[in-house]
């Protein structure tokens, strides 16, 4: 984003709470836009103490409460669904949609929130998406069957959609410059939290009745308090300042709605194919073949029919897809993603399954990965001006964190230590790589068009990462299937099992109840031991072939990187859009 063009300046008159204010207007490059609207070429054209008022605190303190309870409730909902909200809903085979749900409604309405509320304005959005989110987490907290879950969390990650949003609507209303440390500020303030989430999460669970109710009690308690801060303080440009020359019917009247359709019905498809691959229906169903098929193709079609429809009205902006830098960050921030997401699947299963850790003492592990990322996110907010060369950055931690991910495969039972290093150090790397590219590709994209810029990033992360999740699952379950027989049978029979008994003791291994295996004929002490070592051996070789896996995704990630240039000359003092109704106070001056 280039620094705006002054045309002309002129001093005004306008009333903000009975203040009389005098303000330098500035005329830019689009006609549509109210000056008023606009932040100026520095913080000087803004109006004194701006960013210390109630508006300005107020505001970036309802995004943060609205950004952490999105990811609290992720966070919490991922470790604890199996062990503890499962078995208090009896365990039922739909129960994979309670996740599967809110990642199609992300997926799906990311790009939708954002285009709109570059047209009509952003106000509105999150005090419904917040508003939402409490509905959608109370109806989950109340649930007694899994269809309750699914219908709240569904409704949670509409919410989603607009609560997140705030990583780009904060950074529109402070210096391009200053970007990156104001979204590390969603990060920063709640960071205690954040690190004890998965101890506490099960604490919470393990110690109160029905305590894992208290996942979804936090982030409607979070959500209530951010609608009522920015009910109060968050005033930004309305649709009224956005558009001079048209009206919201005109606006609506130009939007792609066929396009928008065939948007929807694409991602639905193709999500619900590889979620449902592996896991729900074999790959070779076909369902999944169905569903997979069809979403590539439909979404070739949207971008053909975009061609025929005027650019005002498309969902998403084409000119961004012709941006080098935008889909060199798009694909980082991607694919980075799915790393983490190898790291959410994997980690809690390795620290059970390799180390023998409890569920307790996993939940502390976990911490590598929850404190990692925020910490790295953190770093990124606060080095990536001060250090410049975003893209030397972008590539050192492209490359540390795929090299300590395949450094992951060398993991073995005797090696907690190097697990844990390993894993804080590449979260904190994919942490710092998350700022810069979910902050620099909206940068380099047009002001009216940051909702929708970092919505369809958020959009193509949340695809790749159930992409990713899917793959990894799968790789899962067939090594598994693979590896325990191969490993377990030869060290059970070589340490005295009948071998009438091994179908018995492989179907108990498969229960994961060890009261089933001591149960088997023929099963004493010695061959507890033999079938236990042998276990975790097949579970060494899985993930391995997971982690070596991973290193193609982060191969991807580095070659992106590459292809990114330096986000410095972006780096300038220039504000796009300013808050609206600021109580400050009137100089000596302005009074006479």
């Amino acid at each position: 984003m280039t620094a705006l063009e002054e045309e002309k300046s002129s001093a005004e008159q306008h009333e903000y709470h009975g203040l009389q204010l005098t303000l330098t207007q500035t005329q830019t490059t689009d006609e549509e836009i109210d000056s008023r609207a606009i932040g100026g070429d520095s913080a000087a054209a803004l109006p004194k103490n701006y960013f210390r008022s109630s508006s300005f605190l107020g505001t970036m303190l309802g995004f943060g409460l609205g950004y952490q309870a999105t990811y609290i409730f992720f966070v919490m909902q991922s470790i604890l669904l199996y062990p503890y909200i499962s078995p208090a809903m009896g365990n039922p085979p739909n129960i994979v949609w309670v996740t599967l749900s809110s990642i199609v409604a992300q997926t799906a309405i990311f790009p939708v929130v954002g285009r709109l509320s570059d047209i009509f304005g952003r106000r509105y959005f999150f005090l419904c998406g917040n508003a939402l989110s409490v509905v959608g987490n109370l109806i989950c907290s109340r649930a007694v069957k899994s269809e309750m879950l699914i219908a709240g969390q569904t409704l949670a990650g509409l919410a989603t959609c607009c609560q997140q949003t705030c990583t780009s609507a904060l950074p529109e209303l402070v210096p391009n410059k200053h970007r990156f440390i104001a979204v590390s500020f969603l990060w920063a303030w709640l960071f205690p939290l954040m690190v004890f989430i998965p101890p506490v999460g099960i604490a919470l669970c393990s110690n109160i009745n029905e305590g894992w109710r208290w996942i979804y009690y936090l982030p409607a308690i979070m959500a209530g308090l951010a609608f009522i801060l920015l009910f109060f303080f968050y005033h930004p440009p309305d649709f009224r300042l956005l558009h001079r020359n048209q009206t919201k019917w005109q606006a609506l009247a130009r939007i792609d709605w066929v396009g928008l359709g065939i948007y929807l019905g694409s991602i639905v498809c193709f999500l619900l194919g590889i979620s449902w691959g592996g896991q729900q229906y074999p790959w070779g169903s076909p369902r999944v073949i169905a569903t997979i098929c069809v979403g590539p193709v439909g979404f070739a079609s949207f971008l053909l029919w975009g061609k025929f429809v005027p650019a005002e009205g498309r969902l998403i902006p084409f000119y961004l897809f012709k941006n080098r830098d935008y889909v060199a960050f798009a694909i980082t921030g991607a694919v980075g993603s799915m790393i983490f997401y190898a790291l959410n699947v994997v980690y809690g299963q390795e620290t059970t399954n390799l180390f023998g850790a409890s569920q307790r003492k996993s939940g502390w592990y976990s911490l590598a990965i929850t404190a990692g990322a925020p910490a790295g996110q953190l770093l990124g907010g606060a080095l990536t001006k001060p250090l410049g060369h975003t893209r030397l950055q972008l590539i050192a931690t492209c490359v540390t964190f795929t090299s300590l991910i395949g450094g992951m495969a060398g993991v073995t039972r005797n090696t907690p230590a190097m697990s844990v290093a390993f894993t804080t150090i590449s979260a904190i790397m994919i942490g710092y790589m998350e700022v810069v590219s979910q902050v620099g590709a909206p940068m380099v994209a047009k002001d009216k068009d940051i909702g929708v810029a970092y919505a369809v990033v958020a959009a193509f992360r949340t695809l790749m990462s159930a992409l990713a999740t899917s793959i990894y699952v799968t790789i899962l379950q067939n090594q598994l299937t693979q590896n325990v027989p191969k490993y377990v049978v030869p060290a059970a029979v070589q340490a005295g099992l009948p071998k009438e008994s091994v179908p018995n003791v492989l179907q108990a291994i498969a229960s994961g109840v060890e009261s089933n295996l001591e149960a088997v004929p023929g099963v004493d002490a010695a061959v507890l031991v033999a079938v236990g070592s042998a276990v975790k051996t097949a579970y060494e070789v899985t993930f391995k072939v997971i982690f070596l896996v991973s290193i193609v995704f982060g191969a991807i990630s580095i070659a992106a990187a590459c292809t990114a240039r330096d986000l410095d000359p972006h780096m300038t003092s220039s504000i796009s859009r300013r808050l609206q109704h600021v109580p400050v106070k009137v100089a000596p001056s302005q009074e006479e």
